[in-house]
């Protein structure tokens, strides 16, 4: 029974010792050593990795939710400026196609020689000749080099 509880106290612990404080340098022969332990003497070490802060600070944990907060706000902010930015160019497109598609039909109408009608502001309808039909399909080419692009 003793023994278990000290194999489970010592379980407890083992993540204690993985979160220390961990050193770096080399010896005078040029070999790296590691340790948990700043090196004996006037020997240059770096820290590796910091010792975590057991001081049980809740305003640092505070701060550091505060900060994880502001940034995934920030984030789902961005993701929704970004949504929309692909939602209206994704209409932009569409409208471009349509576009595109009836310019083109008039085109081909213009070129297809049968008889057509235009209307003017009056309301007054009349059959397009050759140099209306002309102007038309110079129309229709602007029309088709902006939207077919």
């Amino acid at each position: 029974m003793a023994l278990s509880r000290m194999v489970l106290v010592a379980l407890a612990l083992l993540p204690l010792s993985a979160a220390a404080q961990m050193y770096q340098w080399k010896d005078a022969e040029g070999r790296t050593h590691y340790s948990d332990r700043p090196p004996t003497g006037n020997v240059p070490s770096r820290t590796i990795r910091e010792a975590p802060s057991l001081t049980g600070d809740p305003g640092g944990a505070r701060k550091g939710l505060a900060t994880q907060n502001m940034d995934f706000r920030k984030r789902q902010g961005d993701k929704g400026a970004a949504d929309e930015k692909a939602e209206k160019g994704k209409q932009d497109a569409e409208e471009k196609a349509r576009n595109c598609e009836q310019a083109r039909t008039h085109m081909r109408n213009l070129e297809s020689g049968q008889r057509m009608v235009a209307t003017d502001e009056k309301g007054q309808q009349s059959i397009l000749d050759d140099a209306a039909r002309e102007r038309e399909k110079e129309s229709a080419q602007k029309a088709i080099d902006a939207w077919c692009k």
